[in-house]
């Protein structure tokens, strides 16, 4: 068995064992890849906390907007240029919306919990994504993410997993498309390139996968799976959690990651616990710009309050 094919196992079965406990439908869908159908009353719950938030951050009222209303909000030129979203389309809690976003992400992560995986930490607050709609001749920039990559590759740790999840939008058509490997994998891969050369090298050892996600599905993605932002001609927006986390069988393990992606690192029991044990204060206004250092930090601010 050559080098390849033996790493590839090995993860394998790392990932076997972290989904081998998952209590709701689900299957495999590539190595390294595992879909789950998420039951109706977590997505539900997600969905409705999800439009109480965004409801928030359009109107700055507690209103809540209808489906359509919604969406055609979110669809809107002047969505994008709301001062809460960032460059790269994630959509911060802010003072006025801390409750909201405390709730929203009490759902995700009461799903995480009863899912049944074995989490050390998570990356970061919870991120809400925003991919905007397809523009004809407008060229992709950071919202899109049209270039394949492995989350590795942007400083998260060689043995992060990732959860996916569209919640709102066009998501037959603003979808994340994922590849999987021909042949095995090298580890080098998963720790980053020096060259584009060296890149377009590591990316031919991988081949599209004919899926996409759809509403009240999940994907658990170990971080040698390649992926991408593919937004379709005449493509609406789309908003969605995607969540990068590690797994506990890699707690005890040298991990390589960036400094400023560890020092976001929050546990699974802290954040499992929101709404019973704790709550996080968003803290800042639009006005507040938190260093991001180049999209390596979370440039949301909170403080962390334990509940009596």
């Amino acid at each position: 068995m050559n080098n390849r094919i033996s790493t590839l196992n090995n993860r394998e079965n790392k990932f076997n064992k972290f989904i081998e406990n998952i209590p709701f439908s689900g299957y495999k869908l590539g190595p390294g890849l595992y879909i789950v159908d998420i039951p109706e009353n977590y997505f539900n719950n997600i969905f409705h906390t999800a439009k109480q938030f965004l409801s928030k951050v359009i109107t700055r009222k507690s209103v809540l907007l209808g489906d359509a209303e919604l969406y055609d909000a979110i669809n809107s030129d002047e969505f994008s240029a709301i001062e809460c979203i960032t460059p790269s389309g994630m959509i911060l809690p802010k003072i006025y919306s801390s409750i909201e976003y405390n709730l929203l992400m009490k759902s995700f992560y009461d799903l995480m919990k009863d899912i049944n995986i074995n989490v050390e930490s998570w990356y970061s607050i919870m991120p809400l994504r925003y991919k905007a709609a397809y523009k004809e001749n407008y060229k992709p920039g950071i919202q899109y993410s049209h270039e394949l990559h492995l989350d590795s590759w942007t400083g998260f740790s060689n043995f992060a997993y990732c959860a996916f999840m569209p919640i709102i939008g066009d998501i037959s058509n603003n979808y994340i498309e994922f590849w999987e490997p021909i042949s095995g994998i090298d580890e080098s891969w998963i720790s980053g390139f020096k060259t584009i050369s060296e890149r377009n090298s590591i990316l031919n050892n991988f081949k599209k996968i004919d899926f996409k996600l759809s509403r009240s599905q999940l994907a658990f993605a170990d971080s040698y799976v390649v992926h991408k932002t593919n937004i379709l001609p005449g493509a609406g927006p789309r908003i969605g959690i995607d969540n990068l986390f590690r797994p506990q069988w890699a707690a005890s393990l040298a991990h390589i990651e960036n400094l400023h992606r560890n020092s976001d690192l929050r546990s699974h029991l802290e954040l499992t616990d929101i709404g019973i044990k704790s709550y996080y204060d968003f803290i800042d206004d639009d006005s507040a710009r938190r260093p991001s250092e180049g999209g390596l930090k979370s440039p949301v601010g909170f403080n962390y309050i334990q509940l009596k």
